[in-house]
Parts: structure tokens; sequence; C-alpha cells
């Protein structure tokens, strides 16, 4: 019954979640809203509104993390970090081989989040780099993981849906795609399920894309 209860809140907060991921723009459109600056900080105020809530229901188990972080902080940081890597060299060197097989640049994902953050760079960065990965590591990690008893099927079925997510619209070889994003949603697991704190996963999450959104900008 509890792994039951456990699907069906993970399930909710999906729904939650992707619900009020459409409601704002809905509005925005409905409205006719077309000024940018007003545009910019709605959707960036729904997007707080939707990371507080997430947070907020998740609460005990943020604020037990939080004092292991700050009471383990050095030891964790080391771990986060290698992780990370790891799951990085893997990401990039997929990724590379995905380029020459499909004869494409890059991920639909990563298209368009770079359209996002042309034209909706107030909004697109603090939610990149913060919200983002915050919302994304609840549904994928946090809440995922009080479903599996078995840490290697959590690790691997994270990193999976994690991937999906990813390529959903996608077709074709593009949905190869899959690999990288599967590959570095795996090393998130881990790293979850290494240091049991969800902070962890959180922070290399942040840490990626603040990298990946500099990389975008200035190179």
């Amino acid at each position: 019954m509890t792994q039951i209860k456990n699907v069906l809140i993970w399930i909710g907060v999906i729904i939650f979640y992707l619900f009020m991921q459409l409601l704002v723009p809905g509005i925005l459109d409905m409205l006719n809203i077309a000024n940018i600056y007003v545009s910019n900080i709605t959707l960036l105020l729904s997007e707080l509104l939707i990371t507080g809530a997430l947070i907020y229901y998740y609460k005990n188990d943020f604020k037990k993390d939080c004092y292991d972080l700050n009471k383990n902080f050095k030891h964790k940081i080391g771990s986060v970090f290698k992780i990370w890597l790891i799951g990085l060299v893997i990401m990039i060197f997929s990724n590379n081989i995905i380029n020459i097989i499909s004869k494409t640049e890059m991920a639909s994902n990563e298209s368009v989040n770079r359209i996002v953050l042309e034209n909706l760079t107030i909004y697109a960065i603090p939610v990149m780099v913060i919200f983002g990965p915050i919302c994304e590591e609840i549904i994928f990690r946090l809440s995922f993981k009080k479903i599996f008893k078995n840490n290697y099927l959590f690790i691997i079925l994270s990193g999976l849906v994690f991937g999906l997510s990813h390529v959903i619209g996608t077709s074709g070889l593009e949905l190869l795609y899959l690999i990288p994003y599967g590959a570095l949603g795996s090393a998130f697991a881990y790293m979850y399920v290494k240091n049991k704190n969800i902070l962890c996963p959180i922070m290399a999450h942040m840490m990626h894309n603040l990298l990946c959104i500099v990389l975008i900008m200035f190179l």
C-alpha cells in the first residue's frame, strides 16, 4: 500500500508541475500580452510559486538534508563533483557520437533552451540554474526514489525517465539523445543514493546548467 501511495504522489507531483507550467503561458496567450518584460516577470513568478510549493510539500526532507549537508559539506561536495564529472564525460562522449550518426548539431531540447535563453533571458537564467534543477530533482529523484526499495533499479529508471522527459516530441535518430540525458540523470540518481541527500544532486544539476549557459552565451 505504501508503494502504491508513493506512486500516486509521484504522479500527482508531475501533474501539478505540468499543469502549472502550462497555466501561466496559457493565460498570457489568452490575454494577448506581448510585452517581453511582463512575460519574463510573470513566468518567473510562476516558477517561483511552483518551486516553493514543491519544497513546502517535501519540507521535512529538505530540513533534514539541509542539516546533514551543513554538517558534512566537505565530504559530500567531493563526492558530488566526482559523480557529476563521470556523468558529464559520458554525456559529452555519447552526445558527440549521436551528432555524427544523426547528422545534427544538437538535441531539440537544447535548441529550445537556446531560443528561450535568447528571447526570455530574465526568465530563463534563474529558471535553468535554480528553479528547474530543484523541481526536476524533486520529481525525478526525491519523489521517484520513494517508490523503490532497490537502489539499482531506481538509478536505472530515474535516468531513463529523466532522459525520456528531454526527448519527448522527437522521433527517429533524435531519440538516441535519451542516452546522454539518461546518463546524466542516472549520475544524479546515484549521487542521491550515495549521499542520501537531495541537495547533492540539486547542487550538481545547478552547476551543470550554469556551465551550459556560460558556454552558450560566451562561446
